[in-house]
C-alpha cells in the first residue's frame, strides 16, 4: 500500500497534487524501462575484459560474488538513480531555477549582487566561509527551493506502526511519501505562497530565519542524506555565477514560472542573455 500525504488548504493545490503524482509516477516507470533495457543490453554483450562503465562493473562484482547475490539488478537501479538523479538532476534542475528566477526578478538579481559585492568584492571568488554573511543571498536560494519545487514529494517511507493522520488510516508497512509540494504552497506557512519574496526567510535583524514548513529536503532523521553537499554546491555556483555575470532576458522572449513534472519539477527551456560584470 502507498499513502500520499496531500493535505492542503485549497481544492486548488489538491487538483494539482493529483496531476504531479500522475506525471511523476509515469517518469519513474520510463526511467525502470529505459535502465532495465539498458542493463539488458550490458549483460548481453558483456565482456570482463572490456570493462565500459558503471554497469559493466556492476556486473562483473555481481558475478564474483554471486553467492551471496548483493549485487541485484535491483540494486544497480537503485544506485543509478541514486548518482545521476539525487546527485545530480536536483542540483542542476534548482540551478536553472535559479536562474530564470533572476532573469524574471532582475532587482533580486542585482540585490544579491550588491550583497555579494560588498562582502567578498570581485577579486576572488565566493567560498563556503563567505555563506553566512550574505543573508539576502541565502534567503533568495531558500525562496527558490521553496517556489520552484524541484522535489514535489519526498523519498519513501515505511510505517513503523498503524497510525491515523487526519481521519484516515494508515496501516503499519505502508509506503508513505511527503508531498512537498503542499508544504511549500501551504498559505498556513506562507502567506501569498505564489509570490517570489526572499526576504520572507529573513528576520528583523536581518539574519537568516529557519522556517518550519521548509522542507526540500525532507525531515526528520531520515531526510535526504546528500542536504549538506547540494546546499554547499547551490550556494557556491550561484553565488559565483551572479560574481561575474549578468543574466538578462532575451529580446522578444515571453518567460513562464509554470515548469513541467518528470522526475523533478524542472523549468521550461528559456532562452537568457548572459553579461560579463
Amino acid at each position: 500500500m502507498v499513502v500520499f500525504l496531500l493535505k492542503c488548504e485549497t481544492s486548488k493545490y489538491q487538483n494539482i497534487n493529483l496531476q504531479l503524482i500522475s506525471k511523476r509516477t509515469a517518469a519513474i516507470e520510463r526511467v525502470k524501462r529505459y535502465l532495465s533495457e539498458t542493463i539488458g543490453d550490458h549483460k548481453a554483450s558483456f565482456d570482463k575484459d572490456n570493462i565500459r562503465d558503471f554497469i559493466d562493473l556492476y556486473l562483473k562484482a555481481s558475478r564474483e560474488d554471486s553467492e551471496q547475490q548483493l549485487f541485484t539488478e535491483a540494486n544497480v537501479y537503485k544506485i543509478i538513480v541514486d548518482l545521476f538523479l539525487a546527485g545530480g538532476e536536483t542540483t542542476g534542475t534548482s540551478l536553472d531555477w535559479a536562474l530564470l528566477y533572476m532573469v524574471v526578478h532582475p532587482r533580486v538579481q542585482e540585490r544579491c549582487f550588491e550583497e555579494i559585492s560588498m562582502v567578498v568584492g570581485t577579486g576572488r571568488p565566493v567560498c563556503v566561509a563567505d555563506k553566512n554573511a550574505l543573508p539576502y543571498t541565502q534567503a533568495t536560494l531558500l525562496e527558490i527551493q521553496r517556489i520552484a519545487n524541484t522535489l514535489t514529494f519526498s523519498l519513501p517511507h515505511v510505517a513503523n506502526s498503524d497510525s491515523t493522520l487526519f481521519g484516515y488510516t494508515i496501516p503499519k508497512g505502508s509506503i508513505v511519501i511527503a508531498n512537498l509540494y503542499s508544504a511549500h504552497q501551504d498559505p498556513k506557512y506562507w502567506p501569498d505562497p505564489d509570490s517570489f519574496r526572499p526576504e520572507r526567510f529573513l528576520n528583523s535583524d536581518g539574519k537568516v530565519a529557519r522556517k518550519d514548513g521548509m522542507v526540500p529536503f525532507g525531515n526528520g532523521p531520515r531526510l535526504c542524506i546528500g542536504e549538506p553537499l547540494a546546499r554547499m554546491e547551490l550556494f557556491l555556483i550561484f553565488t559565483n555565477l551572479l560574481q561575474s555575470f549578468r543574466f538578462c532576458p532575451s529580446p522578444d522572449t515571453e518567460y513562464t514560472l509554470e515548469g513541467t513534472q518528470a522526475l523533478t519539477f524542472t523549468a521550461l527551456p528559456y532562452d537568457i542573455v548572459v553579461k560579463s560584470r
